[in-house]
This record gives structure tokens, C-alpha cells and sequence, in this order.
């Protein structure tokens, strides 16, 4: 089964309709969830150069609607079934992070389904892994990775209020390069948390 037909499966099992991917840049992600039949699609971002992109090269789908906004900015009486959120976390802190999955709960439709897609922090003895083979002398500094293993997903998701399932693979990376494919095989640093909403 590829990574697509685990998102197409899990979203008919659910009868996911109405998705919103936040922080959706110039569309990447957005192309491959296209893909996938049956629901509407709401990508935002903050960027309006970054939705103009989006919006030229996804003229033609019809169940994409794109906008310019800050995610906190979206009115709660606005619901959804899915809230994807792909490499976002990464350049937030703790807190902030915290207000997401606040902020989400209270958009979300009852037992909807948050899709975490980022990286571990191995990503940076990863790439200064590969400084060493390419010879150079300036080393990856730390990002502000906000988990380490399975566990610290506890901090963000409580279990009286979700349930998870994480797949150490990146669920939409349909876009990526085959180089960057076959490295995250040898070396997988990337993971996807499927978040369920309980009642």
C-alpha cells in the first residue's frame, strides 16, 4: 500500500470531507491531496506570494479553495473532519505548539483527525552526518525539533482526549526527490501522527 492509499483509506473509513491544510506554501502538498476523492480543501497560509503560486499551478481543481490567513486567525465556528499540518511545527516552540493543538480541538469536528507530519529531532545528527561525506565545515545547528521518540507525543496529545497512531514515514511525500526518498529509508527521520479527536 503506498502513503497516498493510507491517507485515501483512512479518509473514506472516517467519511472525511472537509480538510484544512495549514501553512500550505506553494502548493506541493496541496497537488497530492487533490489526489485524493471526495473532499474539499481548505489551504491557508500567512504568505500571500506563497497562496498566489499555490493558486496558479492548482487552477484547474476544483475542491481547493485557497486563503490568506493566520491559522489562530480562522473563526471556530468553522469546522473540519482533517487538519493537516506538514514541516510546521519544526519552527515553533512548546507553547505555541500547545495553542495549535488548543486551537484545533476547537475546530474540529467531533472524533475529527489531526495529521502531524515533521521531523524527528535525528534529523540533525542526520544531516550533519552528511557534512562529514560532503567535506564541509559547516555544520547543521540544531533545529527546534519538538520531539525526540513516541513518547514526547504525550506532552502535546492527551489520552483522555486523543488517540494516536504514528507511522515513522512521511505520509505526503509524494513530491520529494528519489534521493531523499532512499535516504529517509536508510536513515528515517521523518514521522506522521494521526491524532483522533475523541467525543
Amino acid at each position: 500500500m503506498t502513503n497516498l492509499e493510507i491517507l485515501k483509506n483512512t479518509f473514506k473509513k472516517k467519511k472525511s470531507k472537509n480538510i484544512l491544510e495549514v501553512g500550505c506554501n506553494v502548493g506541493l502538498v496541496t497537488k497530492t491531496l487533490s489526489k485524493i476523492p471526495n473532499i474539499g480543501i481548505l489551504s491557508i497560509d500567512n504568505n500571500k506570494q506563497h497562496v498566489n503560486i499555490a493558486k496558479k499551478k492548482l487552477k484547474f481543481e476544483k475542491n481547493i479553495k485557497f486563503k490568506v490567513i493566520n491559522f489562530f486567525d480562522l473563526k471556530e465556528s468553522q469546522k473540519f473532519d482533517v487538519i493537516i499540518f506538514r514541516e510546521f511545527f519544526n519552527i515553533l516552540n512548546y507553547k505555541k505548539n500547545k495553542q495549535i493543538i488548543r486551537k484545533s480541538e476547537k475546530i474540529l469536528n467531533d472524533k475529527g483527525l489531526i495529521i502531524l507530519i515533521d521531523f524527528y529531532k535525528s534529523v540533525t545528527t542526520r544531516s550533519n552526518l552528511l557534512q562529514i561525506f560532503i567535506k564541509s565545515k559547516k555544520p547543521t545547528k540544531n533545529l527546534n525539533k519538538f520531539v525526540e521518540n513516541q513518547n514526547d507525543f504525550n506532552k502535546y496529545f492527551k489520552k483522555e482526549k486523543w488517540k494516536i497512531k504514528i507511522f515513522n514515514k512521511d505520509l505526503l511525500d509524494q513530491h520529494v526527490s528519489t534521493v531523499s526518498k532512499i535516504l529517509e529509508m536508510i536513515y528515517p527521520v521523518k514521522y506522521t501522527v494521526f491524532a483522533y479527536k475523541k467525543k
